[in-house]
């Protein structure tokens, strides 16, 4: 049975949200990547390259959008990881690379709503890696309250 719960890349504005999956078996998580990137193949902001069944933990990035109103969902991916498979350096990686969705489209967000012309890079490094650590952080207390480290 696979346990999920969401991790925020922004512990004070809770606004956005990864939903975190830790499967029992490579097979079950392979599976739902599997039928993810059907559902998925047609949106643009999907990377269309289909990966081999060679990973252990996988970070899924995507923007929804309201069809109505062509307002972005709150939930911005997945991070899909697989029992037995839990080292910090996976956790960390795939919260490296869903920090980095999330600064991408903070960017753009900014750029649309035209906060900063010219931002400076360091600035988003910072928040890079600011957001990394919290979120891996959040990951490793709910794994821990999931039972995974006991």
């Amino acid at each position: 049975m696979a346990s999920c719960f969401k991790i925020y890349p922004d512990k004070k504005n809770r606004k956005l949200y990864f939903m975190v999956t830790v499967w029992d078996s490579k097979k079950k998580m392979y599976e739902f990547y599997d039928s993810i990137e059907e559902r998925f193949k047609e949106c643009d902001s999907i990377d269309k390259n289909k990966y081999e069944h060679n990973f252990v933990g996988m970070s899924f990035p995507y923007r929804l959008y309201i069809k109505k109103t062509m307002k972005m969902r709150q939930e911005i991916g997945q991070i899909l990881l697989c029992k037995g498979n839990l080292s910090s350096e996976i956790l960390s990686h795939e919260c490296t690379h869903a920090a980095l969705h999330y600064i991408r489209v903070l960017k753009e967000e900014y750029k649309e709503n035209n906060i900063y012309d010219n931002p400076l890079e360091i600035e988003y490094e910072e928040v890079l890696c600011y957001v990394q650590g919290d979120m891996t952080q959040q990951l490793v207390n709910k794994l821990y309250k999931e039972g995974y480290y006991n």
